[in-house]
């Protein structure tokens, strides 16, 4: 298959400067050719992928087609062993990761990881952890607690007694703490009921729209990925095969017979849908 054009047009392959000045119309994130490894087995290759300011993205695939990778490698939890990740016009790619989060791209890891023997508040208070503006994270957790007010019903609960919809509350609010310029959401949907999957949903509009905070999420959803995001990318085996707005991808017919079970290959057999998805590349 043809691979779509990117959202935003990536920079010339000649250019050489690793800052951007124009930080108006730079994009916030800007991923070229990224490669990581684990071990021999290569994970991810030429990841080519940009956010813009106060953007809503999507990136979509199946079980192992590297999407974790990417959000791990963009965090800073693996170093790419080839590439590189530009963050608000400064590389971060070799950065540990407490500096990445420090510069304001944060992660919301997948399957929630809260600290189940502290509090709600505790946890929320472990967002703000590396801030030293004490009058915005009041207001930062004012904010919170009011997008997700069964967090501040249960404040002095443990945080292992909270459902998973709650947990998932819980862990993205922590992030909100850390005052993100793009939030990372990896599988925010996972284990969660139809409704609360949508009600997390709206609260990513809220960040984006309120906040003017970038957003990356990671989904196996992609009908509703694609509902809530502008942009999106999809990737098989590693690779970045489709990229366009979210609009666009609904209209392909590849993305539609793969992702959302509607077109052509809707009533195929499993094996006839993976024979005729590999075709895709």
């Amino acid at each position: 298959m043809t691979v779509a054009t990117t959202p935003v047009p990536m920079p010339a392959a000649e250019a050489n400067t690793d800052v951007v000045t124009d930080a108006t119309t730079a994009p916030l994130l800007n991923v070229r050719n990224l490669e990581t490894w684990y071990g021999p087995i290569v994970a991810i290759q030429g990841i080519n992928l940009q956010v813009r300011r106060g953007g809503v993205v999507a990136v979509l695939g199946a079980n192992g087609a590297g999407k974790t990778t990417l959000l791990n490698t963009l965090a800073g939890v693996i170093d790419p062993f080839k590439g590189g990740v530009w963050f608000d016009g400064e590389p971060v790619h070799g950065l540990d990761a407490d500096a990445v989060c420090r510069r304001g791209l944060v992660l919301v890891p997948e399957g929630r990881q809260v600290y189940p023997f502290l509090s709600v508040r505790d946890n929320l208070a472990m967002g703000a952890y590396a801030r030293r503006d004490k009058d915005a994270v009041r207001a930062d957790l004012a904010r919170v607690l009011a997008w997700f007010p069964r967090l501040k019903e249960r404040e002095a609960q443990h945080a292992g007694l909270l459902s998973g919809g709650e947990q998932q509350m819980l862990a993205i609010g922590r992030a909100l703490l850390s005052a993100p310029k793009l939030l990372m959401l990896d599988e925010p949907s996972l284990g969660l009921s139809p409704l609360l999957t949508q009600e997390i949903f709206r609260i990513i509009d809220r960040i984006a729209q309120e906040t003017g905070t970038a957003v990356l999420v990671v989904e196996q959803n992609a009908a509703i990925a694609l509902a809530h995001a502008h942009d999106g990318y999809v990737l098989e085996l590693g690779r970045v095969v489709a990229a366009d707005t979210c609009a666009a991808l609904l209209k392909k017919s590849d993305v539609r017979d793969s992702y959302l079970g509607l077109g052509n290959a809707a009533g195929l057999s499993g094996a006839a849908r993976w024979k005729r998805r590999k075709t895709w590349r």
